[in-house]
């Protein structure tokens, strides 16, 4: 599985606002998006591991916009 970060856009069912948040997805073997995150927090063992993942976030900023996909509650 291929992690990397993209920039995921979501629609307010009620007034169809769209919001733009900066994720971690999972790509499959061909590259098509599997799942993603949904609060995304910058995290790391050192500074170094830190900054490597923001430098990979701002390379989301040229690849294309993908459509989030709707959470399931699995509880109800």
């Amino acid at each position: 599985m291929i992690t990397e970060y993209r920039i995921i856009k979501a629609y307010n069912e009620d007034d169809c606002d769209k919001k733009l948040s900066l994720q971690e997805v999972y790509l499959d073997e061909d590259g098509c998006m599997v799942a993603h995150s949904i609060d995304n927090l910058i995290d790391g063992n050192n500074i170094a591991e830190m900054e490597e993942k923001i430098e990979d976030m701002v390379s989301a900023f040229t690849k294309p916009i993908l459509i989030e996909f709707k959470g399931r509650d699995y509880e109800s």
